[in-house]
C-alpha cells in the first residue's frame, strides 16, 4: 500500500520500517543532465529529527529515513523525505518491497520514454540539416561554385 508522504513528514510513522524508491529527472531536463534524485528500492527506518544531532536534522519535515545496513542495523545516514529542488517532491513510500520495485520500474520506463522522444526529435533535426546541406551542395555544384 502506498503511504502519503505528509503522514511520514508529520511523524505518524516514526519508528516504523517502510520501503522507499524514487528516480527522477528535472522538469527542465536536457541531454546529459544527471538525475535529480535516485533512490533505489530499499527498506528504511522512519526516524524523528529529534533522534539525531542538529547538524543532521532535516528541515520542512518532522521525520526522515535511515537506511538499513547488511545485517539490518539502522545506519546514521539520512535520506530526506523530499528532494532539494524547488518542487520538494517526496520519495515514493510503500509498505512492501514489491510495490517499491514496481514503482521504481515504472518511473524508469517513464524516463526512458522521455529520453526516446527527445532523441527522436533530435534525429529529425539532424536529418533536416543533412537534407538542406545536400541541397545546398547540389546547387553549388550546379553553379560551379564547388569543384
Amino acid at each position: 500500500m502506498r503511504i502519503d508522504s505528509s503522514d511520514v513528514g508529520s511523524g505518524k510513522h516514526d519508528g516504523e520500517y517502510l520501503y522507499i524508491s524514487d528516480i527522477r529527472l528535472s522538469s527542465e531536463w536536457k541531454p546529459f543532465d544527471k538525475l535529480i534524485r535516485h533512490v533505489k528500492p530499499q527498506k528504511v527506518y522512519v526516524r524523528s529529527n529529534n533522534d539525531v544531532t542538529t547538524r543532521m536534522r532535516m528541515y520542512r519535515t518532522v521525520s526522515h529515513f535511515a537506511p538499513l545496513g547488511r545485517k539490518g542495523q539502522i545506519l546514521k545516514k539520512i535520506i530526506p523525505l523530499c528532494d532539494n529542488t524547488n518542487s520538494y517532491s517526496p520519495v515514493n513510500i510503500f509498505t512492501t518491497m514489491q510495490e517499491a520495485v514496481q514503482s521504481y520500474i515504472a518511473q524508469r520506463h517513464d524516463i526512458q520514454d522521455a529520453m526516446s522522444l527527445y532523441i527522436a526529435g533530435y534525429k529529425n533535426v539532424l536529418n533536416d540539416y543533412a537534407v538542406k546541406t545536400e541541397e545546398l551542395e547540389r546547387i553549388a555544384t550546379l553553379n560551379g561554385d564547388l569543384k
